[in-house]
């Protein structure tokens, strides 16, 4: 997952705010689309996007709160080995 949670910290900056949905448009596989989840919640957990979805299954938009990370800040996040 910390892949996927590197890859949204150089994307995400750039784009400012985009939809959940556009962030995995490109992906085949569910589990793509459930690990780059996983990293979006990751990224709301230590407070560098916000999150709203203004009604029942709507479309989840994704803001950008944080700064350029480095590396070092990465191993921040919760690693799953399952």
């Amino acid at each position: 997952m910390s892949d996927a949670v590197d890859e949204l910290v150089h994307e995400l900056p750039r784009l400012g705010r985009t939809s959940f949905r556009a962030l995995t448009a490109a992906f085949a596989e569910r589990l793509e689309v459930v690990v780059r989840f996983l990293a979006v919640l990751e990224l709301y957990k230590q407070g560098l996007v916000d999150l709203d979805q203004p009604g029942a299954f709507g479309e989840i938009q994704i803001t950008w709160l944080g700064n350029e990370l480095t590396r070092a800040d990465l191993g921040l996040v919760d690693v799953y080995d399952g």
